[in-house]
């Protein structure tokens, strides 16, 4: 049997993700994802659930949600301050940096180990 959710502990328990104030970051007005505009972050919001958004266009949106909040998908009235996601290319970047720090873990793992295994040998003489 499948538990219900409920919409209002979804909402309350929902973390944005962290952005900084300049990024660029895409913007959906009314939520309708099919047409992004650039934006920039201004001011993040008290609660840190909103951002407030400058486009390229020199508009100023407040109380903008990030797409993946659930009030958006129940709450009409926040769906009509818009959404944001970050951009492709920051996404990409995300990715490069999260693999690049692997592999740098996993050199320093290695390396770690030959330390180890040289030391062993030394005072194994």
């Amino acid at each position: 049997m499948a538990t219900e959710v409920d919409p209002q502990k979804q909402a309350h328990d929902f973390v944005m993700p962290e952005v900084k104030l300049g990024t660029a970051v895409f913007f959906y007005p009314r939520h309708i994802t099919t047409h992004p505009h650039l934006a920039w972050v201004m001011k993040l919001g008290k609660t840190g659930k909103n951002v407030v958004l400058r486009t390229a266009e020199r508009m100023v949106y407040e109380s903008v949600k990030h797409v993946d909040d659930p009030r958006l998908d129940w709450n009409v009235d926040q769906r009509e301050f818009g959404s944001w996601d970050f951009t492709d290319e920051w996404k990409r970047l995300k990715e490069e940096h999260r693999l690049m720090n692997a592999r740098l873990d996993a050199l320093e793992h290695q390396a770690t180990k030959g330390v180890t295994a040289k030391r062993k040998t030394k005072s194994s003489s």
